[in-house]
């Protein structure tokens, strides 16, 4: 881009890309650059621009291992590796290559990250060599940049310590390469080379840790060394390693009771106690100590005691533990088991079991939950184990209980106090819930702290409360409603009976079942209905009682036993309504629901409801049956549910009945079934439950009328059939009739559709269709009067459209003169004249009427009677019915066209031409209208290639050309014949054409024209002369050649003079003419002369011949084998052109033609080989003159010439293409061999030739097969047909070479030696003098020289003298004519091979003999292995060199077990590769017995027990084997497998799971390494063990369930006793957990529980109170109940328990069910003003007190005690007083006597005046005494005086008034005359002034009184 000269003419500088520069843009080298200049000149030059190349600037190192990533930054390093399209060059991303090279290998991934600047690469792994200044070559697109490059070697960064008694060592590191120990050459530990075979040195973590095992020995900051992959490890790894003695990590202790401790950590030596020298801990020896695992762990006796920590203390072999011990042991922290009992009330006494409790109670504490545990103590029978205190004041479950033991905290054990009780629960059932109070035990402090809560079934009880202290609580039931109606009980706990469980939750503890059925809501009361007869669905009831409560959706009601609608609470509790459900019949049961229970009902309300009869209603009769019968519908009311159930009958009017009647939609519709039939307006009457409809159905029922659905095929084809498909066509035939209305149809007329069938009955049928025309036609169908409905839309049918193939041709003159066309087509219609109503007007020709059209042949023929005209493919059109015949009529009308029959000749000078024919029309000039008339004569037709010409003018080819004319003149003389005046010229056969308006005469008039044809009178001269040039002319005399030299041409002997010399005369007043012209170049004699003018040739004749010279040949040229174009050269060959015969080599010479003319001719010589071959020429067939002898010899192909061999190496027999050419087509005329190398002579000495070929490329390419040879250098030879190969000097060396040998295989040699037969290729011929050696590379890597080396066989076998040695994969090397071949890993020396062992069976640690062949020379290289697992190098002993090994068993089990031998073995030097396996002796493929090993079989001697569900037992005896599971087949008590079986101490102990069981005394087997055991032990199953029943105690009859272990499976075999009597009807619950039995009768308390299963009783039970059963007794067990009895478990309820039972009273007892009388209620407050001054009571108010109670207690006659003043204060003098309660006198009748005494006056006031009383539970208020009356003033005597006035009055008629006042206004008639006269009493006493009190409770009657008197 942006090209600019910047240095004139000599520079020019450029942008070279336009993409992204950091990805794209381009690298490499070779580029070709073009230049172009604005004036257009360019230049350009070939590899003339390169990319710099790359340069490296930085880059990282990696571990020589390899496969880690490199990264290169540098510049020039070509595009990004995605570029794609973004790279140029490449050009557009084709394949930009980067290489990345490290010490000559070749790295992976290599991939330029950054463009141009990043390279990233996988390092290739660098073994076994330097890996320091390597060469790292990077090679972009064939740039290349190198720098020096270092790989990483080992390095060690850390060591672990050695014990002093050797062992694993681990190292950690970098670059120490993948797992495994192949790589690791070396390991130094302080200087000394450790050997691998003991070391074991392995990389454990790939790259980073190594684990070898040092030897035993001491000191500290030793080297650690190593050697990996010939890398060596250096200074890394100094002052690393240190001995050490041992070192303790930690302690696993013993119980504070002592015991044995294990001491955990490392350096502790081998197992046993003989490098113990100290053991302490706590500073007290730890006795018998000793090592149970190498290195690891040491086991110790220790003391009683508690706490920690405490220091522990070891000396090993003079070394002490360092101070590593400070502070490891600790005595195990204290363990819980057990807790009993495992619930109690607070304060209750507790046992705590498990271990570790220590000794010292002062150290030890006890918490349950966060709080502390009393009186704790020791059991001193289980010291350690068990420890007892009492329990802290709370409550709850689950309650963690934690052991502090000197200092040390256990894990949590788990302690829950006695759950709450519930004995009783009173208060308010009512539906819409109330106050409840429940009492009961352990319901914890008042208030709600512990409460947690209180449910009654499924929902709370709100406001729960404690208000007595553990035994009461007091709270809100909820209203009863189920959690489905909004509420929050469960719908089934308010149902059936109602009764629901009461729980209460305390502390997270319920009372369990103690609240069972506690709790019902009381019954719901029915009193009556609003509405009872005459009812229908919807109609709403209501409904009065009591109890309903208040939601709705909990009530359900049903009448007749149907649901009713929408029950809704109209009034809580009390009224509530419904609508009516669907039902029938009178006097139908009512019933109600509430939450599912029943509501009681009164007498009244037990009648039941009734419903009104059934109603049809006509105008909701629905969708009539068809004829075919079916289901009728009716609509009303009053039919009921739906079904069948309450439906009488349905009866149609005519007495028949509609069967299966049937109720649809409940109430209000009706179906029934009703038979075939017809008509309508039928009565219809509907029976319900015993009531009738009546005549509500008059005229209520009709069939359906007939439908059609569908009409298939909706098109009309005449003669085929129609199918109508419907409904309610009927099933007789014979009242059916099917018309197809069309357009122009009257009604109910139409197209026959004949000989209808019904298909299907009702549904289908069937017609065929007469002829007819149009679209639109409707089927119609009528049956027995009734027809189906027009126009819908699927019953539109149609006829096909007429359509036209044909219309007879006319006369031009039309009309009735040439008589009617006829139209041939389809669908015209049925025919005959009452059918023309169907013509849509006259049918159309050329757009003219056809008049009076007719069908004349139904649907296919019509005519009518065309117009005048001429013409071709003229549209016809017809239209019918709607239907019209669209375009198939366009075109197929034509008036006939002219036809010519011949026609005169024309003089050449032109003349009249007359054509004779017909259908010229009628005479004229011209023809008729506008549209001329022509004759047309035609000379040719000029086509392009490849486009024919017409066989028809103008219709088909390409367009003819108008040769001669114009003809003028053009006149129709008749019908018959035409004329015109035509033109001189020439030619014949030429084709004529009559046009008449439109139409041509066709191909009629072809070849009917022509000219007079020219003729040859004299030729001068009559042959070629000698000695004239070739140019010489000749002079040709005729008649008729016309006088257009251009179309005059002359050939003789067929070829064409050359016309640029052409002349011709013509001589005046002569027919003659004369032409002149040069003869072409030719051969040949009497050839004939031809003229030809305008295509018309004369004809040959006697005075037309010509004669040519004979030809000579002189030289021919040479041609490639594969054939090729000679050049013949001589003299007399004639002209340019083809040549009659050409023959080289006695084959023709293909295309030959004279290229000189006269002088060459050039020819195609086919394939060939060879010399000396004879050309033969021949100019022409004519002639008689050909070369003769003169081409003899003259011809030679081409000799072979080699330019390539490839490949250039090869093996002998393989196959080598040589390529070159001239090698002829076939392999028969070749030879090639290879010369022999210089060292034997070379090629000129001899040669090895190849036999067998094959042509690849005729001529220029063949394979041969390399012979047998051998060699570098060597010259290839081709011999073909004679002629020696020449060099090709541009050629490149096509020297050979045969490949090195190829090893390929090698024969296996004893271990002692032999003969060694290695096979491959290329070894060269037979004979020593072809192989230079023979060697085998040791395991060890030594190379062994195989003597006398001899090929055996050429090329392929070699065999020589082997000297002992083993193993397998060894390289083999063979070198032969100076040229090694690879190593290859083809040889080994015969495996080992097993004959026998003795002896065959033995026990661990005996010695067995392994005798065989090829077992090596040394037991150092070779390892044997027992079964899979090599045997330790210090047990095996080779006896005999290659033939004998003795081994040690080791630990095992197992029977004829494989023995492996391995050879050779060396960690140091030795893959695993070389490592041959030995083989075993075999009978029919079968390993012989002889050559396995078996242990001693396994012999069992005692075994433990298990409880019956199965679990762990101990087996002991001998031959077990190892420890674990691994050799163990089966282990088996009696029949059933023992599972999991593992051996636990080496070869004597196992353990196993027993499966489920019961029974003692059976036998044990074991099964181990598939050998079975001899001898045998005796198991027996544990004795059952129980935990606890439940319940704890029971009533005769009731189910307990047992839990406890080893119940077995089968309750057949189990026996339960509670106390001394059965408990029956055993069954296993859960298998041998828990058994569930029935209670038999008996009593007692705290019974034991025993189980016997098959014979074994269980075990002694413990004291705890959960395996103790108490028989249940219903009763009083109240001890406060005067009935109570000390035996009973369960109260019944009828305890009589003593006491106020009065909540109200003072000394209420809520334990009383019975009031004895003892109730002492609130007291009652009054109020009593007495007359005396207050300042007169202040003075004594003590007296004035004593002075009041007396008083009053006097008059009352009471006990002064009972009056308590609890005020006094000023108006006179007010005492406030307390009437206190007896059980003998209520307060209340006391203070009503006082009360009644004010009222009655007979309050003595004579010590203490009464002003006034006030009772706070009095009905009648404040009460005034006389004494509080004023004295008498003015106002007051004109009082007295009014007051005697009235009282006169009053004397007289106060009865009278009295008794009415009493009467009317104040009492009921039954107040007798002694409450009027008293209220009179009271009236006269008021004072008039007396107010009435406020507001409050409505006035009594008798406060009425004195309020109306007031």
């Amino acid at each position: 881009l942006n090209p600019i000269v910047t240095i004139e003419s000599v520079l020019i500088t450029c942008q070279l890309g336009s993409r992204d520069p950091i990805i794209g843009s381009g690298s490499g080298s070779g580029y070709n650059v073009s230049l172009t200049l604005g004036n257009g000149l360019s230049a350009s030059k070939d590899n003339a621009f390169s990319y710099n190349p790359p340069e490296i600037t930085a880059y990282n190192s990696v571990g020589y291992f390899g496969g880690e990533t490199v990264t290169i930054d540098g510049k020039n390093f070509g595009c990004k590796s995605n570029a794609g399209a973004e790279c140029l060059f490449p050009f557009l991303g084709g394949g930009q290559t980067v290489t990345v090279s490290v010490g000559g290998v070749a790295a992976t991934d290599v991939e330029v990250a950054t463009g141009h600047r990043k390279i990233v690469f996988t390092a290739p792994a660098m073994l076994q060599t330097a890996i320091a200044n390597l060469d790292m070559t990077v090679t972009v697109q064939g740039l290349s940049a190198t720098a020096p490059y270092s790989y990483i070697g080992p390095a060690i960064s850390n060591c672990s310590s050695a014990s002093i008694f050797g062992g694993l060592v681990t190292v950690t590191g970098t670059n120490f390469g993948p797992v495994g120990g192949a790589h690791i050459s070396e390991v130094k530990v302080g200087g000394a080379v450790q050997p691998l075979v003991s070391a074991k040195p392995n990389v454990t973590k790939a790259g980073t840790e190594i684990q070898f095992y040092a030897p035993a020995g001491s000191g500290l900051d030793l080297n650690v060394e190593m050697i990996i992959a010939s890398q060596h490890t250096g200074a890394s790894g100094f002052d690393m390693l240190d001995y050490q003695g041992p070192r303790i990590t930690g302690t696993i202790p013993p119980s504070t009771a002592g015991g044995t401790v294990t001491i955990v950590g490392r350096n502790f030596g081998p197992v046993g106690s003989i490098n113990i020298d100290v053991a302490n801990v706590a500073g007290v020896p730890c006795l018998n100590p000793k090592v149970i695992v190498e290195n690891y762990q040491i086991t110790c006796t220790v003391g009683t005691g508690h706490g920690g920590p405490f220091d522990v203390f070891l000396r090993i072999s003079d070394e002490t533990d360092q101070g590593s011990g400070t502070g490891k042991f600790n005595y195990a922290i204290p363990s819980i088991t057990e807790i009993t009992p495992m619930d109690a009330p607070p304060g209750s006494v507790i046992t705590i079991i498990g271990d570790s409790f220590g000794v010292n109670i002062t150290e030890v504490s006890v918490k349950i939950g966060d709080l502390a545990c009393d009186s704790i103590a020791f059991d001193t029978k289980y010291p350690h184990r068990r420890i007892i205190c009492d329990t802290p004041d709370a409550t709850g479950g689950s309650h963690a209980v934690m052991i502090t033991v000197d200092g040390l905290v256990s894990l949590p054990g788990s302690f829950s106090y006695s759950p709450p009780k519930i004995a009783s629960i009173e208060g308010d059932f009512s539906m819409v819930g109330g106050m409840i109070t429940i009492t009961g035990q352990n319901f914890g402090a008042t208030g709600s702290t512990y409460l947690d809560s209180v449910t009654i079934g499924s929902a709370p009880c709100t406001g729960a409360t404690v208000t007595t202290q553990d035994t009461t609580i007091v709270c809100r039931s909820d209203p009863a409603v189920a959690i489905r109606n909004g509420g929050q009980y469960k719908y089934e706990e308010l149902s059936g009976d109602g009764y629901m469980d009461v729980v209460v939750t305390v502390s997270g503890q319920d009372s369990g079942t103690t609240g069972a059925s506690l709790f019902r809501y009381d019954d719901t009361q029915i009193t009556g209905f609003s509405v009872t007869e005459g009812l229908y669905m919807g109609d709403s009831v209501q409904v009065t009682g009591d109890n309903f409560g208040g939601n709705g959706p909990s009530i359900e009601v049903l009448v007749g036993g149907r649901p009713a609608q929408a029950p809704t609470v109209k009034k809580i509790n009390t009224v509530i309504s419904f609508s009516m459900p669907i039902g029938t019949g009178v006097e139908n049961d009512v019933l109600i629901l509430v939450n599912g229970r029943a509501a009681n009902m009164t007498v009244t309300a037990q009648k039941g409801l009734s419903y009104g009869p059934p109603i049809v209603d006509p105008t909701l009769t629905l969708n009539p049956p068809p004829t075919s019968g079916g289901i009728a519908t009716f609509g009303g009311k009053g039919f009921g549910p739906k079904g069948t159930q309450y439906v009488d009958s349905v009866i149609i009017n005519t007495g028949q009945p509609c069967r299966y009647a049937n109720v649809t939609i409940a109430d209000v519709q009706i179906q029934c079934v009703m038979i075939i039939g017809t008509g309508r307006d039928h009565d219809v009457t509907v029976y319900i439950d015993g009531q009738s409809s009546g005549s509500t159905g008059k005229a209520a029922f009709a069939y359906a009328a007939p439908i059609l659905n569908h009409v298939f095929p909706d098109y009309l084809n005449i003669g085929s059939y129609i199918f109508i498909f419907g409904e309610n066509f009927g099933q007789d035939m014979d009242v059916i009739t099917i018309l197809l209305q069309g357009s122009a149809h009257q009604p109910m007329q139409g197209f026959p559709c004949t000989d209808p069938q019904l298909i299907e009955f009702h549904k289908q049928v069937r017609c065929t269709v007469g002829t007819g025309v149009g679209s639109g036609v409707q089927a119609r169908i009528l049956i027995n009067n009734q027809t189906n409905a027009m126009g819908e839309e699927l019953n539109v049918l149609s006829y096909p459209a007429p359509q036209i193939y044909s219309v007879t041709k006319s006369a031009t003159v039309g009309g009735k003169e040439s008589g009617p066309v006829t139209i041939s087509g389809v669908n015209f219609g049925p025919e005959g004249e009452e059918y023309k109503v169907f013509f849509d007007g006259n049918p159309l020709l050329g757009g003219q009427e056809c008049t009076d059209p007719v069908v004349t042949n139904s649907n296919t023929e019509l005519e009518c009677f065309p117009p005048p005209g001429s013409g071709t493919d003229l549209d016809a059109y017809v239209a019918m019915g709607g239907l019209n015949s669209g375009n198939t009529g366009d075109g197929r009308f034509s008036y006939e066209p002219p036809i010519v029959t011949s026609s005169t000749p024309i003089p050449t000078n032109g003349g009249v031409l007359t054509v004779f024919g017909r259908n010229f029309g009628l005479p004229g000039a011209g023809g008729f209208g506008n549209v001329d008339g022509a004759i047309r004569v035609y000379d040719s037709e000029n086509c392009p290639p490849g486009l024919r010409e017409g066989g028809f003018f103008g219709q088909f080819g390409c367009t003819p050309i108008e040769g001669l004319g114009p003809c003028t003149d053009f006149q129709i003389r008749s019908h018959t014949e035409v004329t015109c005046s035509f033109p001189a010229g020439s030619g014949a056969y030429l084709d004529i054409m009559v046009e008449i308006l439109g139409q041509n005469s066709g191909t009629t008039g072809n070849n009917k024209f022509r000219y007079e044809r020219p003729e040859v009178t004299k030729i001068h001269p009559i042959s070629q002369p000698y000695d004239v040039p070739d140019s010489a002319t000749i002079t040709i005399t005729g008649l008729n050649f016309g006088s257009d030299v251009e179309e005059c041409s002359v050939t003789i002997g067929g070829r064409d003079c050359d016309l640029e010399t052409l002349r011709l005369f013509n001589f005046p007043d002569s027919d003659l003419s004369e032409i002149t012209v040069t003869p072409p170049y030719g051969a040949g004699d009497n050839l004939d002369v031809l003229v030809t003018i305008s295509n018309q040739t004369s004809l040959p004749n006697e005075f037309a011949k010509y004669s040519y010279y004979t030809p000579i040949i002189d030289t021919a040229s040479s041609v490639s084998t594969a054939g090729g174009t000679t050049t013949i050269s001589g003299r007399n060959f004639g002209p340019l052109g083809p040549v009659a015969e050409v023959r080289v080599a006695d084959e023709p010479c293909i295309n030959a033609a004279v290229t000189k003319e006269g002088a060459a001719i050039e020819c195609f010589v086919v394939p060939g080989t060879g010399a000396m071959h004879d050309v033969f020429v021949k100019i022409t067939n004519q002639s008689n003159m050909n070369s003769m002898d003169t081409g003899v010899g003259k011809f030679a192909y081409f000799p072979p010439v080699i330019t390539a061999v490839d490949p250039a190496t090869a093996r002998s027999g393989e196959y080598v293409t040589i390529t070159g050419r001239n090698f002829g087509s076939s392999v028969a005329n070749v030879a090639a061999s290879v010369g022999w190398p210089e060292t034997i002579g070379g090629a000129d000495a001899g040669s090895w030739h190849s036999t067998q070929y094959t042509m690849l490329e005729p001529h220029e390419k063949f394979i041969a097969q390399v012979p047998v040879g051998f060699g570098t250098g060597l010259k290839v030879m081709v011999d073909v047909d004679g002629q020696k190969e020449i060099v090709d000097p541009s050629a490149a060396d096509y020297r050979f070479a045969y490949l090195p040998p190829l090893v390929l295989g090698a024969s296996t040699v004893p271990t002692k030696g032999g003969v060694l037969t290695v096979t491959g290729e290329d070894f060269g011929p037979e004979g020593k003098q072809s192989v230079d050696y023979v060697l085998v590379r040791s395991w060890i890597g030594d190379l062994v020289n195989c003597t006398n080396p001899d090929v055996i066989v050429a090329d392929t076998t070699v065999i020589c003298d082997l000297p002992p040695g083993s193993g397998k994969s060894l390289d083999v090397q063979v070198s032969s004519g100076g040229q090694p071949s690879e190593f290859e890993k083809v040889f080994r020396y015969e495996a080992p091979t097993i004959v026998s062992v003795s002896p065959l069976q033995a026990h661990e640690g005996d010695l067995v003999n392994v005798t065989g062949i090829n077992f090596g020379g040394s037991a150092n290289v070779t390892q044997l292995y027992l079964d899979g697992v090599q045997i330790s190098p210090e047990d095996v002993v080779m006896a005999d060199p290659h033939d004998q090994l003795t081994f040690k068993v080791p630990l095992g089990t197992g029977m004829q077990l494989p023995i492996l031998i391995r050879t050779p073995v060396d960690p140091i030097l030795l893959e695993d590769t070389n490592t041959q396996d030995s083989l075993a002796v075999k009978t029919d493929g079968v390993v012989s017995d002889s050559v396995t090993f078996s242990y001693n079989i396994p012999e069992v001697i005692g075994v433990t027990d298990a409880l019956t569900s199965g679990g762990l037992v101990t087996i002991t005896g001998d031959n077990f084997g190892p420890v674990g599971s691994a050799n163990i087949n089966q282990v088996f008590v009696a029949t059933d497998e023992c599972v999991n079986a593992t051996v636990t101490k080496a070869n004597t102990e196992l353990e196993c799971v027993a499966v489920s069981g019961n029974g003692r005394l059976l036998l044990v087997a074991v099964e181990i390494g598939r050998q079975k055991s001899v001898g045998g032990a005796l198991y027996s199953y544990t004795p059952p063990v129980v935990d606890k029943i439940r319940p704890l105690n029971a009533f005769p009859a009731d189910l307990v369930t047992i839990y406890g272990d080893s119940f077995g499976i089968d309750p057949r075999d189990v026996t339960v006793f509670l106390g001394e009597a059965p408990c029956d009807e055993v069954a296993i619950v859960k298998k041998h957990k828990e058994i569930r039995c029935r209670v038999t009768v008996s009593e007692g308390t705290n019974q034991s529980v025993t189980i016997q299963v098959n014979g074994v009783n269980s075990l002694a039970q413990s004291a705890s109170p959960d395996g103790r059963f108490t028989y249940r007794k219903a009763g009083c067990d109240d001890p406060l109940a005067e009935n109570f009895d000390r035996m009973v478990s369960d109260n019944d309820g009828t305890c009589r328990i003593l006491g106020c039972t009065q909540q109200s009273a003072a000394n209420y007892d809520q334990t009383a069910n019975v009031n004895d009388g003892s109730c002492i209620r609130d007291p009652e407050l009054i109020t009593m003003k007495i007359k005396l001054p207050y300042p007169e009571y202040l003075k004594d108010p003590e007296g004035w007190n004593e002075k009041f109670k007396q008083d009053v207690s006097g008059q009352l006659e009471i006990n002064a005690d009972r009056i308590n003043i609890v005020d006094v204060y000023e108006g006179s003098t007010v005492f406030v007083f307390e009437l206190l309660d007896t059980a003998e006198s209520r307060a209340k009748d006391v203070a009503l006597i006082l009360e009644n005494l004010v009222l009655d006056n007979e309050w003595d006031s004579s010590t203490l005046s009464l002003l006034q009383l006030q009772w706070e539970a009095s009905e009648y208020g404040t009460v005034n005494t006389k004494a509080s009356e004023p004295r008498v003033s003015t106002e007051s005597v004109v009082g007295i005086s009014v007051g005697i006035g009235f009282f006169l009055f009053w004397m007289i008629f106060w009865k009278k008034i009295l008794n009415k006042c009493a009467q009317v206004c104040c009492s009921s008639p039954n107040d007798d005359e002694l409450d009027q006269q008293a209220l009179m009493e009271v009236h006269v006493m008021q004072n008039p002034s007396y107010a009435p009190p406020p507001p409050g409770p409505a006035a009594t009657p008798k406060q009425q009184m004195m309020l109306t008197a007031g």
